[in-house]
């Protein structure tokens, strides 16, 4: 579980990437917008991988335009297949 050191003590986040430095990501989806990449990670997360949405960001910097294709998700190279897998079924709608 990873850990956030906050002043006054530390606090663990649930379902947060637990990737190092050392572990190399490889993005798995990309996103119409930023609360797509969270539902994704959301669902990666409950299937036991390890996710990361990036995109925050890069979409406020676009201004009043839409911002498609700012916002995705990575996992770590170990888990690449088994995030395939759960993101065909979301995309087949869980058929």
């Amino acid at each position: 579980m990873a850990e956030l050191k906050i002043a006054g003590g530390s606090r663990r986040l649930e379902g947060a990437a637990r990737s190092t430095p050392e572990t190399a990501m490889k993005i798995v989806y990309r996103a119409a917008d930023i609360l797509e990449a969270h539902i994704v990670s959301g669902m990666l997360t409950a299937s036991g991988i390890d996710a990361y949405v990036a995109g925050h960001y890069l979409q406020g910097a676009v201004g009043d335009l839409p911002p498609f294709g700012l916002a995705h998700v990575s996992v770590p190279d170990d888990d690449f297949d088994a995030a395939i897998a759960v993101i065909k079924e979301y995309e087949s709608g869980g058929e």
